[in-house]
């Protein structure tokens, strides 16, 4: 190193004179690349053996700076691009400024000398040669290296000022890191040596930093901060290569200038326009009228993510085509030629729409089409009425005929009537989900919803649609294609021909399966059902398939003009499976051979990302190291491989440079670029999937981190076989790449299984609950540390007390307690959990009708005491909340209570405009219902709008209680926050805006009221916040609570009540609400602790004081109230309710009517009434000799019966649930036993205590139990009056789906799923049915308690998904599952499991889906017996469907038989049909009600087509036998088309035409020699190969390979197994010998010698008049295509159009 003293002031280089060129020579000057590096560097203390000695290692120092010396000074030959400046030299460059300053004016100089001098050297060389000198770019020009300089984050700061980041081609900033080891004493006292990292300065930390937060495009962001590794090892041989450190140092530099200049030609290859995304002003509401309109147009049934991707495509049309009418100031009005132009374009359209109605009249569809309006077609005509009569009256006929149908109006679906108004058909494939759910739905102005929707899926992109993935060019025509095929046909005679394709079709999906999964061999065996898909619906089946991430690969098969689409999922050893997907800018690279993509749009990369992640070359990854933290030993993520000592991302090969998009997004790419999905596959052995995926997005920082001072350091050693890279299945990555972690990363597990799909999430509200109750700990602990210590004395007795109680406990209880000594040695409870690191979860699941379920638990509800930070789970648990949502959009609870709560979407609650005298007032008809709950007693609670809620009792009693002004304001406040945050939910607007109107007149009418005199008619309505009561007797009277009460919620009558001089009136009213209705309570009580002489004094003052005003009256004054329930509440008298009571003679039915809208219907035998509640509410009560059955029921709600067996042997109670589409749910109540399980609650006990009858007799031991449970229980539960307490507090839900599939949730966070399909296989749902899934390992079980969802298979492999979409899981053989996952760095190739190579794989692969697609877009389905069974016997349960199996088809598909499904749906929402009301005549009258209008309904269609079965005989002779026969077919015609075809086509053809019949007699006769040869041989061969010694496998394989190298055109269908590779290679040799015998024949009629016979057969051919068709062809019956025999298909061949001269010429061809 060069001394480091003052540097005095050095003269800087001049720039030479430029070199003139002569006249009329033009050379271009040469690129001149500039680099400026800064570099950072340390003295390390490395091991060494001391010179003259052998094993005595010492210490030495070296410095990587000392090699860099020659560039300083100058001695080296090939050093003059590389130029050291130091610390000290800036500071004579600098003239007094900073040495930032000096730098730029050292390197600028530098840059122009020798920029100057290259381009003078290439003139001299144009000169000399005539011609312009090729320049090397291989290396750079000048690299000025500065060291020293910057040391500070503030020299940092200069640099920046002084712009030298953008002066050169690249700043390079390197920091040499490295160990340097240090002896240090030990516990021991002695010394021992260990390693320590040197950290990276603050001066490039502080600069990478800069560059981290730089903004894309500036030159801060382009700055290069990188970091060579491990550079203590430069000062060792590396065997028997001496490592030189500076052209390390230098190659570095080299290789980052070298990215950053290739960056910036990259960016100039880009387009210069950039796509700009418009910011929107979030204050602003945008407008989304139009998307409003269209989504409110159509129920909320039948919405969709294609319906709403609809609305929302318009909405966005309309917003951008804009408003012209906003601009009225650029209106002029029209000429007066306008308007007269525009009335005679009006008066057009008149007399054109008069034409048009006539022709449709007269002619109907027959008229000539001149109007553009397509929306209704006419059907009918009068002038085809007259002509029909008239025809009828020359007949004479006057037979009544069949209805005719309409012209063009489809058949009506079965059992329904077709609408007048609707043009679409009636019968809809089951595939055309899209038409099943919107058919006969309109949008405003009479578009159909379907026709349009259809327009949007016609945009999908993909497998087979517009023939996408076929060949571009087709080698085959149909007539070539159908001579293809029936070349084999001859050879099966036994086999139909559709058979026969079918084998050869399911063949080709099985070579497809075993290259997509070669670890597995396939049999499709079991896939004999089909079922056919339609061009236009070929879109939606393949999105539904897509939704389930399968893996998907495809073939053509040129045969058919077929693409076959495999949708699979693998399962590998271990059942695990990583794989990655990378997007946008990640799929421009090259790397590896790998073909970059061209994307259309793209956002726009800065150079540290793109060098990383798009250029294919990133840098090496940072070593791992284990380092020593607080706490203990760290261990980095293991990598591949270690990265190079040398540098390493310099010695990388080269890679072509990354394509570049069309378009560039005006984005960051670091925040919005680089989408990648990573996905990780679980596959257990009950044939579902467990699916996790990591979205990643942008990168969050993309320059590696550098190393970091004082880390104790051990290189991580991998084993070879270990690693996460060692089940990668090609070659491993020789250096390990630096991979920035995204900026944005969401996770999301899954699991599927059938036609369910489940998953996992933490509850957000739980986590908020137990984040204020920490805060309210940490608080109330910071509270008390303030307070002051309490005397030692008391403490020491109070402590000294509780140890004597304690050691008297011990001393006389013998049981075992339930605590246990931990190695601190404090007790802890296992029963007990603690509150704030209790982790709740919700569980999700969503079933393929679209219905969507979600358990969680029910914290809503406390289950321990307030202040407590556990509970014991033997005396309280937390119940769980079931939520079910069926497709109509109804939204149905199930709590821990056992209550049943249903809500609507707001689309359904807002009925027509009220007539003009109703007022909005709470209760009235524009306060809407919101919810309605159910109580497991049958009483029916109704919450409104206006936040009304009304109580209905079974017997006709009903309250309400109508809120307070303050609420309403206060909730009216909510909604409007609601609404705006919802955003474009018209819905929550209009409930805002509704609330708003409510509040308003209530505002008055309570203005209006009169505090001290409220008249009748106003207590009548309902005070606010009071509840008024109306018995089934008439009785009305009001209660509300007591003053103080009343006061603190805020009710208007007392809030307004001031007290005068300064007097609380809750005093009095206080004191009377301790004493009995009547007494007179002194007006103040005696003092204890006031003398008796004070007393008196006092006395004696207030008599000498003036007597006080009299305090005003109370609310229970004013109403004339009571004081009941032990004077919490008042209760007034109103006047009763007008009735009316009328009893049916005929029925005996007793009918109870009143002003108030209800009706009361008591049947003659006392054991069942009805209540009809005004809006239409049935309430039904029926006893019998086990209790009592409510039934409650709502046109568009869903059926609520409750069983209340209190009367019964074991009393019980139960709660059922039907909702409109099918689903069932039971809830049963359940409660806590003395042995903490959970049993159904005793509605008989219940009702008691509520009664107030006494107890039955129970024995001592069970009273004594009880009470030891009562002492033990919290404060909360010892509530002393029994209405309070909870008669269910772990309700049991069983969810029963109209599929089959069950979810059952236990009451205490324990729920199992249970898929229908298995539930059907082991015979029904009872008990015994359960366990037997259970012990197989088919029923997931969910603990929503420990967010968590786990599995147990019958492997004893164990599946765990958490709620925080993490996923574990543990094999049951394997050597342990403690690894790391793998980090995919390779897209699209599958990681395995570490012991991937010993462990078992899978018997079961989980069932694939096989599509395929023909050119002309029809499609079929190849289906399982397991899936067709299903959807059997789903229609069979459903009563609206009919099955139709059996039915045999006619030629050439008679071998097949299919199997149909007819099933009727409805257009519009379905609801749960009410039970017939018998109402007396004296109600309903005498005449018959009018028939209910028939509902909308349309037919669905399924078929499948069910092929013979694949028995062993056809699997082992026919496919055998086919198989070898096509594959040698192809190979004979592969190697005639290769060498012979044009020879024998152009040169042998004449003599071919010319040969004589003999000859060809002889072939004949040798062919069916050949045959005869071949089935004996066949035959012969079979047995002696069954009765062979087994084969060697390797060598059979092996010879295959072979094989294949030499036939690449055969590669995979060489046969493999023994048996057949014999037979098809004796079968090949016998092909071969035919083939030369021909070739003899043939020689043969060209032989001079044989041509005299010329005229023997000339004379025999004209004798023979027509020539036989050979014996050899195949019959004409074969020509059929196979599997598509319809009478439509145009590649069908007819027999006239195919003569037999051209099956040689398509077969030679």
């Amino acid at each position: 190193m060069p001394p480091r003293g003052k540097t005095p002031a050095v003269a800087l280089p001049v720039e030479d004179a430029l070199l003139e060129l002569p006249e009329g020579m033009e050379v271009q000057d040469p690129p001149f690349s500039f680099v400026l590096a800064h570099l950072v560097s340390h003295t390390f203390h490395v091991e060494a053996e001391a010179e003259g000695t052998e094993g005595d290692v010492g210490v030495q120092d070296f410095d990587p700076l000392e090699s860099l010396s020659r560039y300083h000074e100058g001695d080296a030959p090939h050093t003059s691009n590389v130029l050291l400046l130091t610390r000290d030299e800036l500071e004579g460059f600098a003239e007094g400024g900073t040495f930032a300053a000096g730098m730029r004016r050292k390197a600028e100089a530098e840059f122009l000398c020798r920029r100057r001098k290259k381009v003078n050297e290439a003139r001299q060389k144009a000169i000399d040669d005539g011609g312009s000198m090729e320049s090397d770019d291989s290396e750079m020009d000048l690299i000025v290296i500065v060291s020293g300089y910057p040391s500070t984050p503030e020299e940092v700061d200069e640099l920046e000022d002084a712009g030298l980041f953008d002066l050169a081609d690249a700043f390079v900033s390197i920091h040499l890191a490295g160990e340097t080891l240090i002896d240090e004493p030990d516990e021991t006292g002695a010394t021992r040596r260990i390693a320590k990292m040197i950290g990276a300065p603050p001066a490039i930390t502080a600069l990478r930093e800069k560059v981290l937060g730089a903004e894309s495009g500036t030159p801060l962001a382009s700055t290069i901060v990188t970091e060579l590794y491990n550079c203590h090892e430069w000062a060792l041989s590396q065997g028997f290569e001496v490592i030189d450190p500076c052209r390390v140092i230098v190659g570095a530099i080299s290789f980052a200038a070298q990215r950053r200049i290739s960056y910036k030609e990259w960016l100039s290859a880009l387009p210069e326009d950039r796509v700009v995304i418009p910011s929107v002003d979030p204050i602003e509401r945008t407008d989304t009228s139009v998307y409003e309109r269209l989504v409110e147009s159509t129920d909320p049934a039948h919405h969709d993510v294609s319906f709403m991707l609809y609305c929302l495509c318009e909405q966005v049309n309309q917003s951008l085509k804009g408003d012209t009418a906003e601009v009225p100031a650029a209106r002029q009005k029209p000429s007066a030629e306008q308007m007269k132009d525009l009335a005679e374009k009006e008066l057009a359209m008149i007399e054109k729409l008069l034409d048009n109605t006539c022709d449709g009249l007269l002619l109907g569809q027959d008229a000539a089409k001149k109007s553009e309006d397509k929306s209704h077609e006419v059907v009918g005509s009068l002038m085809a009425m007259v002509e029909q009569e008239e025809m009828e009256a020359e007949r004479g006929s006057k037979e009544e005929e069949a209805p005719q149908q309409v012209p063009q109006t489809p058949n009506p679906g079965l059992g329904s009537c077709a609408p007048e108004d609707l043009d679409e058909d009636l019968v809809i494939p089951y595939h055309d989900r899209m038409r099943c759910r919107h058919v006969g739905h309109r949008f405003p102005g009479g578009k159909s919803v379907a026709l349009e929707i259809e327009q949007i899926l016609s945009h999908l992109n993909a497998p087979g649609i517009n023939r996408q993935n076929f060949p571009f060019r087709v080698s085959m025509t149909a007539a070539e294609r159908s001579a293809h095929r029936n070349r084999i046909y001859k050879y099966m005679p036994s086999m139909p021909v559709v058979e026969l394709e079918r084998l050869l079709l399911l063949r080709e999906f099985q070579h497809l399966l075993h290259e997509a999964q070669p670890e597995r061999q396939w049999n499709l065996k079991d896939w004999v059902f089909q079922e056919k898909i339609s061009a236009s619906l070929l879109s939606q089946t393949i999105l539904e398939a897509s939704c389930r991430d399968y893996f998907v690969n495809m073939k053509y098969m040129e045969r058919q003009d077929c693409l076959l689409v495999a949708m699979h999922y693998r399962a590998l050893p271990g059942r695990v499976l990583w794989h990655s997907w990378e997007g946008d800018l990640l799929t421009l690279s090259q790397e590896d051979g790998h073909q970059g993509q061209e994307l259309k749009l793209c956002p726009m990369p800065t150079f540290h990302d793109w060098w990383q992640l798009v250029s294919g070359q990133p840098s090496p990854a940072p070593p791992a190291y284990e380092y020593v933290v607080e706490g203990g030993i760290f261990k980095a993520p293991p990598k591949a491989k270690k990265a190079d000592a040398r540098g390493g991302n310099m010695t990388q090969r080269p890679v072509p440079p990354p394509l570049c998009p069309k378009k560039v997004l005006d984005l960051d790419a670091r925040e919005v670029g680089y989408c990648k999905v990573i996905e990780k596959i679980l596959v257990p052995s009950d044939k579902s999937i467990i699916l996790r995926t990591a979205f990643q997005r942008g990168a969050q920082c993309s320059v590696p981190e550098l190393a970091k001072e004082g880390q104790v350091v051990k290189p991580v050693v991998e084993d070879e076989d270990e690693g996460e890279d060692s089940g990668l299945e090609e070659d491993e990555v020789l250096v390990d790449p630096f991979v920035p972690l995204p900026r944005k990363e969401l996770h999301s597990v899954r699991v599927i299984k059938d036609n369910l799909t489940f998953g996992m999430v933490s509850d957000a509200a739980w986590l908020e609950t137990v984040e204020a109750l920490r805060e309210a700990r940490l608080s109330k602990e910071e509270a008390l540390s303030e307070e002051p210590q309490e005397d030692e004395d008391a403490k020491l007795a109070a402590a000294q007390a509780a140890a004597d109680v304690e050691k008297d406990g011990e001393e006389e209880d013998e049981h075992p307690q339930e605590e246990e000594e931990e190695e601190g040695g404090e007790a802890v409870n296992v029963t007990e959990r603690n509150l704030e690191e209790s982790r709740f979860g919700c569980l999700w699941a969503v079933f393929k009708d679209g219905t969507r379920c979600t358990v969680r638990m029910h914290h809503e509800r406390l289950w321990y005491t307030p202040g407590d930070v556990s509970w014991d789970v033997t005396s309280s648990r937390p119940g769980v909340q079931v939520c079910y949502t069926p497709p109509s959009g109804v939204v149905v609870q199930a709590f821990s209570d056992a209550s049943i709560r249903q809500s609507w979407p707001p689309q359904r609650l807002f009925p027509k405009d009220g007539r003009e005298a109703d007022r909005m007032l709470p209760g009235q008809e524009q306060d809407i219902e919101l919810a309605r709950v159910a109580t497991a007693f049958g009483v029916l609670m109704i919450e409104r709008l206006s936040g009304r809620k009304e109580v209905f009792h079974a017997s006709g009693t009903r309250a309400w209680r109508n809120p307070t002004v303050e609420e309403l304001q206060e909730r009216s406040r909510h909604f409007t926050q609601l609404a705006s945050k919802k955003g474009c939910d018209a819905a929550a607007r209009a409930c805002a805006q509704r609330l708003a109107e409510i509040c308003a007149a209530w505002e008055a009418n309570n203005a209006e009221v009169d505090e001290m005199d409220p008249d009748g008619q106003i207590k009548c309505f309902g005070l606010p916040g009071h509840w008024r009561v109306t018995t089934c007797q008439g009785r009305r009277f009001g209660r509300a609570r007591t003053v103080e009460e009343a006061e603190a919620s805020g009710s208007r009558l007392n809030s307004k009540r001031p007290s005068q001089n300064g007097s609380d009136p809750r005093t009095g009213s206080k004191a009377e609400s301790g004493s009995k209705p009547g007494s007179n309570p002194s007006s103040k009580p005696h003092s204890k602790d006031v003398p008796a002489e004070a007393e008196e004094e006092e006395e004696e003052d207030l008599e000498s004081e003036p007597d006080p005003p009299e305090p005003p009256p109370s609310l229970q004054d004013i109403l004339e109230a009571v004081l009941v329930d032990e004077g919490g509440n008042i209760e007034y008298e109103l006047d009763p309710v007008p009735m009316l009571v009328q009893r049916d003679p005929h029925t005996g039915i007793t009918t109870t009517t009143n002003e108030e809208g209800m009706m009361i219907l008591a049947y003659p035998d006392d054991l069942t009434n009805l209540c009809v509640l005004p809006d239409g509410t049935r309430m039904s009560q029926t006893e019998d000799a086990e209790g009592t059955q409510v039934v409650i029921e709502k046109d568009g709600a869903a059926r609520v019966t409750c069983f209340i067996n209190d009367k019964a042997y074991v009393p019980n109670s139960m709660v059922k649930v039907e909702i409109d589409h099918g689903a069932t749910m039971e809830v049963v109540p359940r409660r806590l036993n003395l042995k903490a399980e959970l049993v159904s609650a005793d509605p008989h006990t219940f009702l008691a205590k509520l009664r107030g009858e006494p107890e039955d007799d129970v024995s001592p031991a069970l009273e004594i139990a009880q009470q030891q449970a009562q002492m033990n229980q919290h404060e909360f539960c010892r509530n002393p009056d029994p209405r309070e307490e909870s008669f269910s507090t772990n309700a049991s839900v069983i969810l029963r789906h109209p599929e089959g599939t069950l979810v059952h949730s236990k009451g205490a966070g324990e729920v199992e799923l249970v898929s229908g399909i298995d539930i059907a296989a082991v015979g029904g749902e009872s008990e015994k049915a359960l366990k037997m899934l259970q012990d197989k390992g088919c029923v997931y079980m969910a603990q929503v308690d420990y967010d968590r969802i786990y599995l147990r298979d019958d492997d004893g492999n164990h599946f765990e998904v958490k709620g925080d979409q993490s996923l574990d899981f543990k094999l049951s053989v394997s050597m342990g599952d403690d690894f790391a996952s793998p980090r995919c760095v390779c897209p699209q190739k599958p990681f395995k499991h570490p012991d991937a190579s010993f462990l078992p794989l899978p018997e079961q692969a989980p069932q694939p889906r096989l599509f395929i697609v023909y050119g002309d877009g029809e499609a079929e389905e190849l289906l399982v017996r397991r899936d067709f069974e299903e959807a059997i016997r789903l229609a069979r349960k459903d009563p609206h469907t009919l099955v139709v199996e059996g039915e045999k088809m006619g030629w050439p598909m008679s071998c097949c038989k299919t199997h149909s499904i007819h099933r009727i749906m409805h257009m519009d929402p379905v609801n749960v049909p009410m039970r017939p009301l018998e109402l007396p005549h004296g109600i309903c009258g005498f005449v018959e009600p009018p028939p209910s209008p028939l509902k909308r309904t349309f037919t669905e269609f399924r078929q499948f087509i069910e092929y013979p079965e694949l028995t062993e005989q056809k699997l082992q002779e026919p496919i055998l036998q086919l198989t070898m026969l096509y594959e040698t077919f192809d190979l004979i015609m592969a190697l005639y088309q290769e060498y012979c075809a044009e020879i024998v086509v152009n040169v042998t053809r004449p003599a071919l035409q010319a040969m004589p019949e003999l000859y060809r007699q002889d072939v004949k006769e040798l062919w069916a020699s050949l045959s005869l040869a071949w089935n004996a041989t066949a035959s012969e061969l079979q047995e002696l190969v069954k009765s062979s010694c087994s084969w060697n496998s390797s060598l059979v394989n092996s010879t295959i390979d072979e094989l294949e190298e030499l036939l690449p055109r055969q590669k995979g269908r060489i046969p493999r197994r023994p048996q057949e590779l014999l037979l098809w290679s004796i079968y090949l040799i016998l092909v071969i010998y035919g083939l030369m015998q021909v070739v003899l024949i043939i020689a043969k009629c060209l032989c001079s010698c044989c041509r005299t016979k010329e005229e023997k057969w000339t004379l025999r051919e004209s004798a023979q008049k027509s020539l036989k068709r050979p014996p050899f062809l195949p019959s004409s019956e074969s020509f059929l295509p196979p599997l598509r025999p319809h009478p439509k298909d145009e590649t069908r061949p007819t027999r006239k159009r195919t003569p037999e001269c051209c099956i040689f010429s398509n077969f030679c061809s």
